[in-house]
């Protein structure tokens, strides 16, 4: 097998995953027909895979029944919240004047500051 690359195809990378996804059923026993019976299609549409035509929750089941599910996480990996990211969102915008809350006393001292700094 080749290792997938961005040089690839669509259909071949999709032949490659499937030539991946076929050695690790006949690595477990399974016959194309019983585990097109297990993800609840039909043995042709199962062959039609090798193509890339499969829905994503096909794909999803045959995952599943293949314990390779967890590996998606890998691929599409959660994205990162940087310490930055959260420090800017808690920042006021340059030159964006801050909103007092409701109260009277707090408005008043909003005020003191935003005179104190003219």
């Amino acid at each position: 097998m080749k290792t997938i690359s961005a040089s690839m195809t669509d259909k071949v990378i999709a032949e490659q995953l499937f030539a991946r996804i076929e050695a690790r059923r006949k690595a477990l026993g399974i016959t194309q027909a019983d585990m097109a019976t297990r993800i609840d299609i039909t043995p042709k549409t199962y062959r039609n895979l090798k193509s890339g035509s499969c829905s994503l929750m096909v794909l999803l089941s045959l995952l599943r029944q293949l314990n390779l599910l967890e590996n998606l996480n890998e691929l599409v990996p959660q994205p990162a919240i940087r310490p930055t990211d959260v420090w800017r969102q808690t920042q006021p915008r340059a030159g964006a004047v801050q909103e007092p809350s409701g109260r009277i006393s707090e408005r008043l001292a909003a005020r003191q500051r935003l005179k104190t700094r003219e």
